[in-house]
């Protein structure tokens, strides 16, 4: 004689089946979300160090201008100020460069010796990765308080552009939260007393 399964049995294996099925979509979905909340605010981090690292280049811009250096050296004075948040080194001088080391610590070796370098005489070689989205105030004449602007414009977002190939835009769920490039800038205003040091 065959033994028949009740019909109740194969209705509860059916709801355990899709109960199974629903929770599996559901913990794709949760992770996706989770993943997205990750990535944006590591972004977001980046994009507040670069923030900060572009008020720190206009302080000491800011600080170089009120002292009576020239504008050129105010310049340089900023570029360097904005090193950190501006990629690989592209280009050197005077024997050093991007060929003279082989990781980060080497490359800190080669900046120690190339920035004094460049602050005494600008030498177009010296290039780094975002350089060209650069933008520096400098102000003219001699006012009383001295304002300059440091930033960039254009800035190539970190996480959506890790691409070392810029031809090359990767595409990816986090441009539904950021744009692909970002105006950063910060401005410092200091007293100009650069007339009692040159008198």
């Amino acid at each position: 004689m065959l033994y028949r399964k009740p019909l109740f049995f194969n209705m509860k294996f059916k709801l355990k089946k899709q109960r199974r099925g629903q929770a599996t979509i559901e913990t794709v979905i949760a992770v996706i979300i989770l993943t997205l909340i990750f990535f944006g605010l590591f972004q977001l981090i980046q994009l507040f160090v670069v923030q900060y690292i572009t008020q720190h280049s206009a302080n000491l811009a800011a600080r170089s201008y009120t002292v009576g250096f020239h504008s050129d050296i105010v310049r340089r004075r900023a570029k360097i100020g904005l090193i950190p948040a501006s990629g690989h080194m592209e280009g050197g001088f005077d024997g050093l460069g991007p060929d003279s080391y082989s990781d980060n610590y080497g490359m800190y070796d080669v900046e120690k010796k190339l920035i004094p370098l460049y602050m005494v005489y600008e030498d177009e070689n010296y290039q780094y990765e975002n350089w060209e989205y650069m933008s520096i105030g400098v102000p003219s004449g001699e006012p009383e308080n001295a304002t300059l602007r440091v930033g960039f414009y254009d800035y190539p977002v970190p996480l959506l552009n890790s691409d070392p190939d810029k031809k090359k835009q990767k595409t990816n769920l986090m441009h539904l939260i950021f744009p692909e490039k970002l105006n950063i800038s910060s401005e410092s205003t200091m007293h100009n007393h650069a007339e009692y040091y040159l008198e």
